[in-house]
C-alpha cells in the first residue's frame, strides 16, 4: 500500500447513527476502509460509547494527517497505529496533530493495542 495503510481508533457515539456518521466522515476525507470493528466490551464510563477500530488506507502521507486532523477536530478519544511504509517498515504518526511527526520503527513493533 505504499505507506497509505493505517489503523486508528475512535470513540464515537453509539446512538443510531453514531457508526454511519464516522464512515460519512472517512468518506468524506476520502479514504477506503478496510476493515472496521466495534467494541462495547472495553467501554465502562459510558453506555452511550463504542471503540471502533478502522483500518484505512489513504492516497499518502499528507492525506493521513489530514485524516489525523480531522479525526482530532471531531473526536476526543482518537488513537492512531502504525502503517507500513513501501518498504515494509512499520512508520508511527503521532496522536497530536499539533505534531505531526513521523518516526521510524523496527519491524514487528507491536500496535499498542490498536
Amino acid at each position: 500500500a505504499d505507506g497509505r495503510l493505517l489503523k486508528f481508533s475512535v470513540v464515537a457515539s453509539d446512538r443510531p447513527g453514531g457508526i454511519a456518521e464516522l464512515c460519512r466522515l472517512l468518506a468524506d476525507v476520502g479514504v477506503s476502509i478496510k476493515d472496521i470493528l466495534h467494541e462495547r466490551a472495553w467501554i465502562t464510563n459510558d453506555i452511550f460509547s463504542v471503540k471502533v477500530k478502522v483500518v484505512c488506507e489513504s492516497r499518502d502521507l499528507e492525506h493521513s494527517k489530514q485524516l489525523m486532523k480531522v479525526l482530532s477536530e471531531r473526536y476526543t478519544s482518537v488513537n492512531f497505529g502504525d502503517f507500513m511504509d513501501s518498504q515494509g517498515f512499520r512508520q508511527r504518526l503521532s496522536p497530536s496533530p499539533n505534531h505531526l511527526d513521523v518516526n521510524l520503527l523496527e519491524r514487528g513493533v507491536t500496535n499498542n493495542g490498536i
